[in-house]
């Protein structure tokens, strides 16, 4: 605001705290930084020996957005961690986000999305950094959280022979996880949809009773105490029956002395394959 130099009073009123008018022979400068939000109408009074002049004007002082994000759901080591924005504008809209997930070694660090997510290679704790702004020009005061990202279990399970004749098979539970953590639950899936609800469990060592002869793909998902889950999957092969064990030597007519034998192996199973074959020498010289 710009008043012709002469001999006068000037008193500026209804000016937001933090801001301040300075008068430089006759040019008025409003300027500062707001502390509250709201709508400000100032004046401007020039007194001087022939009248007054006045001037008026609106200041309006935005809010900044309060910053604040969550972690969804368990924070694990080679899972997508997910992150959820949960700012408030205080005035106008957010339309901008800046994430720092204090993941130098990783990829794709940073994130300007209003949701992310990040993975984490290896477990710890990480500082996470968010601010935003919004259309109005306002940035919130950076707000930086400490995430802890929890170790895997290792999910792992032998696979049982079994026959169709068998009343079930044996699962056996291997999974493993490092201390202080522990495993607390386990999710099985037979492969076997035709079992109806008995394709699943939820037993550490779990059973099933299968009802063909035939390969089913068996999964096991292991959870930790801290909601962190792995997930390992094998084929099983049900054989049809019992094998019946049989073997042919193919030169028992001209053996002698430290010959080498020739041996065919001539087992059977009525349905199914036979997965595994053991051969026992009876070296007793008569």
């Amino acid at each position: 605001v710009y008043l012709a130099s002469s001999p006068a009073t000037i008193n500026v009123t209804g000016l937001p705290t933090g801001i301040a008018a300075v008068n430089n022979a006759g040019t008025i400068t409003i300027s500062g930084n707001a502390v509250t939000p709201g709508t400000y109408n100032y004046s401007i009074v020039l007194t001087a020996t022939c009248g007054q002049l006045t001037r008026t004007g609106t200041i309006i002082v935005n809010a900044a957005p309060t910053v604040a994000f969550n972690v969804m759901g368990p924070a694990c080591m080679e899972r997508n961690t997910l992150f959820a924005d949960a700012s408030t504008p205080n005035s106008g809209t957010i339309n901008n986000w800046q994430w720092n997930f204090g993941d130098p070694s990783g990829s794709q660090n940073t994130s300007t999305l209003q949701n992310p997510s990040h993975l984490y290679t290896n477990s710890g704790i990480y500082q996470v950094t968010l601010n935003v702004t919004t259309d109005k020009g306002c940035v919130g005061i950076p707000i930086i959280q400490p995430v802890t990202v929890n170790k895997r279990p290792n999910a792992g399970f032998i696979l049982p022979e079994v026959c169709l004749l068998d009343p079930f098979a044996q699962f056996t539970d291997t999974s493993r996880m490092e201390a202080p953590g522990t495993i607390t639950a386990w999710s099985w899936n037979f492969g076997d949809p035709a079992s109806g609800a008995n394709n699943t469990s939820t037993a550490q060592n779990a059973i099933h009773t299968y009802g063909t002869a035939t390969s089913f793909n068996v999964q096991l998902v292991a959870t930790s105490n801290v909601g962190c889950t792995d997930t390992v999957r094998s084929q099983l092969t049900v054989n049809g029956g019992n094998p019946v064990a049989d073997a042919l030597v193919l030169n028992a007519a001209s053996l002698c002395v430290k010959d080498s034998v020739a041996v065919q192996n001539k087992s059977s199973i009525t349905q199914g394959i036979i997965t595994k074959l053991e051969i026992y020498w009876d070296n007793t010289i008569p």
